[in-house]
């Protein structure tokens, strides 16, 4: 995609964006939208999937990600700054924030256009989202291993990082046996092994390349829980544990605690809290603005 395309298809973004606020803010005076659903049409813009309804979904296949880190933070500033100034952000590193492969017929990587990173920040400005929000987590301050993925009202939990398995690739009958997996912080995985490889498991069929029941130190509580356990395609070390919560079982507030409370990870999560405060204040923001302009 062309810069030029990139702008007109932001422009084009942005007017239908405001012509949906226009009817929706109208409606909702009319009476036809109550208070929660107005904010959550608004919203949508933020929280939105990545259809081109919300402004993830407008940089969705666009041949642009984000690589920002603390070696090209100052870069990002650097560019922000000029941009604001009405000047071309024009940054030059080895390791650029905003990364391109648009148009390569290689598809190799290549620096972001001063004109695409100008695209970025005209859409950051729209939405209000202070370029503070981007600003990486230091890499001196332990992160935890684990990605959430909802599935309505149940939860996958993936979490990576092991380095040693205790021997349970190597047995050949790890069937009803205990294994301790030792992440790379030296937090232990216990877990009784009660089957390997795809099978029938009760309730259902899993895929895993075993599966028992047992805990995991810095993410579970000391109550057993079901883990999948999978490996790399070359099957020769450990790759993802995997846990599930379903609805409302009460067992997970235990799980959420033990994760949330657990030391080696709070310095971290308030470092995470104030990315999130930022992101929440742009979105009182926007929707502010939206409401007054067309009220």
């Amino acid at each position: 995609m062309t810069t030029t395309n990139l702008n007109k298809e932001f422009d084009k973004f942005v007017a239908e964006k405001e012509k949906e606020f226009e009817k929706e803010v109208r409606d909702f005076h009319k009476g036809f939208l109550t208070e929660d659903e107005i904010w959550w049409q608004i919203n949508n813009v933020y929280v939105g999937d990545f259809s081109f309804k919300s402004y993830k979904g407008f940089w969705a296949n666009k041949d642009l990600s984000l690589q920002i880190s603390e070696e090209n933070w100052k870069d990002v500033l650097a560019d922000y700054e000029k941009w604001s100034q009405g000047e071309a952000p024009d940054s030059r590193s080895e390791k650029p924030w905003l990364q391109s492969d648009s148009g390569l017929k290689s598809k190799s990587i290549h620096t972001a256009s001063e004109s695409e990173r100008a695209v970025f920040f005209r859409c950051i400005d729209y939405m209000k989202l202070p370029i503070a929000y981007y600003e990486p987590i230091p890499d001196h301050i332990v992160r935890p291993c684990f990605r959430s993925t909802m599935y309505g009202p149940d939860s996958k939990w993936d979490i990576w990082g092991i380095v040693d398995d205790g021997g349970l690739i190597a047995d050949p009958e790890p069937i009803g046996k205990t294994f301790v997996l030792t992440d790379k912080y030296g937090l232990k995985t216990r877990i009784d092994i009660q089957h390997m490889g795809t099978e029938q498991c009760e309730w259902r069929t899993y895929k895993s390349d075993y599966l028992g029941m047992g805990t995991i130190e810095g993410y579970t509580s000391s109550t057993p829980v079901e883990i999948e356990i999978w490996l790399t395609s070359n099957k020769d070390r450990v790759d993802t544990l995997t846990i599930y919560a379903y609805g409302n079982d009460p067992i997970w507030n235990e799980h959420y605690d033990a994760y949330h409370k657990f030391p080696l990870w709070q310095e971290y999560f308030r470092e995470s809290e104030k990315r999130h405060n930022l992101f929440m204040n742009s979105e009182e923001a926007f929707i502010k603005r939206v409401r007054e302009k067309y009220k």
